[in-house]
């Protein structure tokens, strides 16, 4: 027999179905909630000595007993919560699961890609331990029956930072320009809000985290967050600069901090099972972020002082802008772009076919009259929309993928990441 992931529909939660190779035919095997699109139970792996299904369901290993005909025997049972590993928001993993030849072990790679690193784990849980000595970018592991080898892919690319200045009428009047790189992976950036610095998210030291240059890319240097603790944090790619440009919000393994940009020093902002992630700090006071909490995300807003949490949206949605005077919320929310008053009232959609962080993820910039849009697909586009006359401007059309996006106070400068190289190599 074969395990396989499938769904019903185009839309619906992935469940795992036992696929029969004698007389065909296929029996669905699990059933996992609905949720945002793309998500569900992947990569099952059964063990070895045939006694134990591994998947995965919304970034939570499960393990599942099966009889000596591959049959489950009992219910699912969660051996660790992966969520916490990778930078929430992204493309999570484990793209492939492996168990060890005896059967106790399972060695997955998690992550954000492009940058997923491989981890092991006790089939009976406990710490989740890094594989050392393999470089990040690997993924889709196997171990030979023998237990003596390993084979995985890797991925090798390169981002670096894009600039693109526009006219107010949103066409672009210069040429894309590389204006920062390093040999590794330099995306995300973020323009303060009176323009003189960017931050962004890099990894040129071997180790990711938040960089901070001049508005011409000069005199980078990164901002060690001190949070207390013996292992600085690791800032995941999303983050805000507070209007002031005193301090930058980021997430975290899963909660929200507020580091000092002079110091580094730094303090928590959320605490909680759920996992926090993409902060924006707006004018009026307020961070705005996404939250998933047993699998459900939704949008959330707290004081930038630190204070009690609020929902904003109840339905589901992934953030993805606030406008400039905090009047508006944009997120994503079943393959769709909405606008939701941030004091409360119905929201509307604003734009259809939004990857809602499954697949490449569109990133959205709002200004008081329209939207910059970074929408990947087949081709990847820069777009602007002027939400009075529902009017779409093409900016430019790049082959490579975007990798975040900012936009200068006056809407004339555009920076963003883009990819330079990608391949894959089997090791």
């Amino acid at each position: 027999a074969l395990i396989v992931p499938d769904r019903e529909g185009p839309t619906g939660p992935f469940s795992l179905y036992r696929i029969s190779i004698d007389v065909g035919g296929r029996t669905r095997w699990t059933f996992p909630a609905e949720s945002s699109p793309g998500a569900g139970d992947k990569d099952p792996a059964v063990s070895p000595d045939g006694t134990r299904l591994a998947f995965n369901r919304n970034g939570v290993l499960h393990l599942v007993d099966l009889d000596d005909r591959l049959q489950p025997r009992g219910r699912a049972r969660e051996i660790a919560d992966l969520r916490g590993l990778a930078m929430a928001g992204e493309l999570f993993g484990p793209w492939g699961l492996a168990w060890t030849a005896d059967s106790r072990e399972l060695v997955f790679p998690w992550g954000s890609w492009p940058d997923p690193r491989l981890y092991r784990i006790s089939a009976e849980g406990g710490p989740i331990r890094p594989l050392g000595g393999l470089a990040s970018g690997t993924f889709a592991p196997a171990i030979s029956l023998a237990g003596d080898r390993l084979a995985y892919m890797e991925w090798i690319v390169r981002y670096d930072i894009w600039q693109i200045e526009v006219d107010e009428a949103r066409k672009a009047i210069s040429e894309p320009s590389r204006l920062i790189a390093s040999s590794r992976l330099d995306s995300n950036p973020v323009i303060s809000p009176g323009g003189e610095r960017i931050a962004f998210h890099s990894n040129r030291t071997g180790r990711y985290g938040i960089w901070i240059a001049s508005s011409s890319g000069d005199g980078a240097r990164p901002l060690t967050p001190r949070c207390g603790e013996e292992d600085p944090p690791v800032p995941e790619r999303h983050f805000g600069w507070s209007p002031d440009e005193a301090s930058i919000v980021f997430s975290t393994r899963g909660d929200l901090f507020v580091a000092d940009v002079a110091s580094g020093g730094c303090r928590a902002l959320t605490t909680g099972p759920a996992v926090d992630t993409s902060p924006t700090w707006s004018r009026d006071g307020w961070v705005y972020f996404s939250s998933s909490d047993a699998g459900v995300r939704n949008v959330r807003r707290v004081p930038a002082d630190g204070g009690a949490e609020e929902p904003v949206t109840a339905d589901g949605g992934s953030l993805l802008a606030v406008s400039p005077d905090g009047s508006r919320v944009y997120y994503a929310r079943d393959r769709a772009l909405w606008a939701l008053p941030a004091a409360g009232g119905e929201a509307h959609e604003v734009v259809t076919d939004v990857e809602d962080f499954q697949g490449a993820p569109d990133y959205v910039v709002a200004t008081e009259e329209g939207l910059f849009l970074a929408r990947n697909r087949r081709t990847n586009r820069l777009e602007y929309l002027d939400l009075a006359s529902g009017t779409s401007t093409l900016i430019h059309e790049h082959e490579e993928w975007i990798l975040g996006l900012s936009a200068s106070a006056d809407g004339r400068r555009l920076v963003y990441g883009l990819a330079e190289t990608g391949r894959s190599d089997l090791m």
